[in-house]
Formats: C-alpha cells, sequence, structure tokens
C-alpha cells in the first residue's frame, strides 16, 4: 500500500485532515467514515463503470471496465473536467476494496493534487495518469480516511472483535493489518500489555 518518502510532516497532515474531514461529518475522530459520503459532502458523484455511460464514456470502454481486461485491472478513476470531479469504480469488486479505491480516488481531490501535473499514461486508457509521488500521497491519505490511527489502536486492542470492526468500517483485512502495522498501534498495544 502506499509506503513511500513522503515530505516532511505529510503523514500527520493526512491524521489532521483524517479528522477535520470526520469533524466536519459530525463524528469522532475513531468512527468509521463512509467515503461515499465524504464524496457527496464534497460534491464529487461517485459512479460504478456501468453507470458512466450517462456520463459520455464510450460504451466500448465501459464494456472493457466491466467485462473485460479492465474489469480485474481497474478499480477506480477520477474524471477530471475543469474544476469538476466524477469519481468512477468498479462493481466488480468487494465493497471494503471500493471503499478503499473512493478514499484514495477522494485523497487525490482533498490533497489537491493537480490534474494538469499528471503524466503520460500507456496503461488501459492510454490517457493521463497521477504521478507516482501523487499516487502514493493518494494510497497513504486514503488509509488514513478509513483507518486513523485511534481506528487503528480501536483494532489493536480489540482483536477479539476484529471481524464486527471490520464489518462496521467497511474496511479489508489487509487495509487493517497495514494501518495497524504503520501507525505502529500493534507496539503501542504490546507495550501496554
Amino acid at each position: 500500500m502506499g509506503e513511500g518518502n513522503f515530505r516532511r510532516g505529510f503523514k500527520a497532515d493526512c491524521e489532521r485532515l483524517s479528522v477535520e474531514e470526520r469533524e466536519g461529518l459530525g463524528l469522532k475522530a475513531w468512527a468509521p467514515l463512509d467515503p461515499l459520503v465524504l464524496a457527496k459532502e464534497h460534491g464529487v458523484p461517485v459512479v460504478t463503470f456501468v453507470e458512466l455511460s450517462a456520463h459520455t464514456i464510450r460504451s466500448t470502454t465501459v464494456a472493457h471496465l466491466v467485462s473485460g481486461a479492465g474489469s480485474d485491472a481497474v478499480s477506480a478513476f477520477t474524471v477530471c473536467q475543469g474544476s469538476r470531479r466524477l469519481i468512477a469504480v468498479n462493481p466488480n469488486h468487494s465493497l471494503a476494496r471500493q471503499a478503499s479505491s473512493i478514499a484514495h480516488e477522494l485523497s487525490h481531490i482533498l490533497l489537491e493534487h493537480d490534474p494538469d501535473q499528471t503524466v503520460p499514461d500507456k496503461g488501459i486508457f492510454s490517457g493521463r495518469a497521477w504521478t507516482p509521488i501523487m499516487e502514493a500521497e493518494a494510497s497513504w491519505c486514503g488509509g488514513v480516511l478509513l483507518l486513523p490511527r485511534p481506528a487503528a489502536l480501536l483494532f489493536a486492542r480489540n482483536l477479539s472483535e476484529r471481524e464486527q470492526l471490520q464489518a462496521r468500517y467497511g474496511v479489508s483485512q489487509e487495509m487493517i493489518e497495514w494501518r495497524i502495522r504503520v501507525t505502529g498501534a500493534g507496539r503501542a498495544q504490546r507495550s501496554r500489555g
């Protein structure tokens, strides 16, 4: 997941952003965050790949994303038109994966990544792609949005309730393990012993 060499203070900024976004929705710092609710709060429509045809995406592209090679390879992407944004998500992926993908794409928006700074992409779309550092930042921030440090500590403290918490937060087991590891929540819990 999004581990990389970030500018000094970036990780702390993401934790603060996560708290601010939760506060804006009337949530506690550790509370589950539905990325669809956050997207709506920011005026960003979220559609499935199937629904893209209503937004003038070619039907051959939609077919490729839904049932072709793109159905496994592409989780989500952001469509940028001027200052407007739209997130498209793969409906074939698990709900936890969709939540992670939406949080990742929202992070590009919340971090104000400039679509004019993207690089040519020779992949599925042969269009533009975020730079590697932008991708790493969005991956990190997306994880923080879904499981900020207080939530990672909650998971580390309540190992016997992990499945219930996982369902409540709508995240994958991999996301939980990653956030516990990178936040030090597991070490913090063991030291409290």
